[in-house]
């Protein structure tokens, strides 16, 4: 069968009201997963693809195994590419860190240590501009959102930077919202002055900053005991990684503020995707579309899930009051002014970048997640790399 992909450089979605629906379990994306794989063609390596070489991708990451983005995101992805290339591509997982710090990624990804692994633009303040963008607060509404329009955005707006670092742009996945994981309890802005919190970038530092507290940059990695000597009272992280790497035995009360869904592109070795076969290539391409969704998307289900088990263990869960968050809204707004300066001095076209963005947002607000997986697989965005 001929699957026929529509070549264009904007997604054609037109929400469907009567198919919106809540966010899924974890049971029911991998159903969902199962049962839309089966129902529409896939992009499967045809014959010809049976004289190309076998490929062995080296991935790697900072998370462990058990972390839930890993085995209910990238590892069924993962799954799913072995089984349409009838084997052709493998992987080879190099986990929790053994291969390089997670904020070296880029540099171990050009420098053919791996194939792909986690890239984070925060940790690269000086070779990333526009990128930030993903980082700023309060700025996506929901998790699978991001990747949508950082993908179809990313040509236009991105791509110089992530080449200019000697890579290229595996998928673009956005983690769920951060949330305050603190020694003690958060219900007022006030609460944050002078409270040593572990910052994820330098965006990351100026909202913490414009928050009154005292941004502390360490890996994540070091983030359990760091939060047990003290080196920091609280930690900013989504609520499914916090309960996999422990962090709540020494730390009893999170804050859901949603404060940001950082960005983590994923970045890919130029080497290793320059020596596909042009078929490989356009498999594996589409494949990376998808893994987007799919990750991002493993995040979000395992939030709700990881925030119960938390509960039972004693950790207090609250949100702020209405009056509340919009004073932390309105204390990290110099955050956005002073990105938008910076850029204009530098002559990027920031704000023509955010009116897109912006425009992007209204496009998809009412997109749900099957709708975002089921959009990039029959409609992948081009231009993400040129081959």
């Amino acid at each position: 069968m001929i699957f026929v992909i529509i070549r264009t450089n904007r997604y054609s979605y037109k929400p469907n009201k009567r198919r919106r629906m809540t966010m899924m379990r974890l049971g029911q994306l991998r159903a969902f997963v199962v049962a839309f794989m089966l129902t529409i063609p896939m992009f499967s390596i045809d014959a010809a693809t049976a004289a190309d070489k076998e490929v062995e991708v080296r991935f790697s990451a900072y998370y462990p195994e058990h972390y839930p983005v890993f085995k209910n995101g990238w590892q069924p992805w993962e799954a799913m590419v072995e089984k349409e290339s009838n084997g052709a591509i493998t992987f080879k997982n190099y986990l929790n860190g053994v291969l390089h710090a997670a904020k070296h990624g880029f540099r171990a990804t050009s420098t053919d240590v791996c194939d792909i692994t986690t890239g984070y633009p925060g940790y690269q303040r000086s070779s990333f501009h526009l990128a930030h963008v993903n980082d700023l607060p309060f700025f996506f509404p929901r998790t699978y959102i991001g990747p949508l329009i950082m993908e179809e955005l990313y040509s236009k707006y991105f791509k110089q930077e992530y080449e200019k670092m000697g890579v290229y742009l595996a998928c673009w996945v956005n983690v769920s919202g951060y949330n305050l994981l603190s020694k003690k309890p958060v219900t007022r802005l006030e609460d944050m002055k002078g409270m040593k919190v572990r910052s994820t970038g330098a965006t990351c530092s100026e909202f913490l900053e414009a928050l009154g507290a005292v941004p502390v940059m360490i890996q994540n990695a070091e983030s359990y005991t760091a939060l047990q000597s003290g080196t920091v009272d609280a930690v900013l992280l989504a609520s499914g990684p916090i309960e996999a790497m422990k962090l709540h035995e020494n730390a009893k009360y999170l804050t859901k503020i949603n404060i940001m869904h950082m960005g983590i592109p994923y970045a890919m070795n130029k080497k290793f995707f320059d020596s596909l076969s042009r078929t490989q290539k356009s498999f594996f391409y589409k494949k990376l579309r998808q893994a987007s969704q799919m990750t991002s998307q493993a995040y979000d289900i395992e939030d709700s899930l990881a925030e119960n088990r938390m509960k039972a263990t004693g950790v207090q869960i609250s949100t702020l009051s209405d009056k509340e968050m919009s004073r932390f809204r309105e204390a990290v707004s110099p955050v956005l002014e002073r990105f938008v300066k910076e850029n204009e001095k530098r002559g990027l076209p920031v704000k023509e970048m955010l009116k897109d963005i912006e425009e992007l947002k209204e496009k998809y607000k009412d997109i749900s997640p099957e709708e975002a997986l089921e959009l990039v697989t029959q409609h992948p965005i081009q231009g993400i790399i040129n081959f």
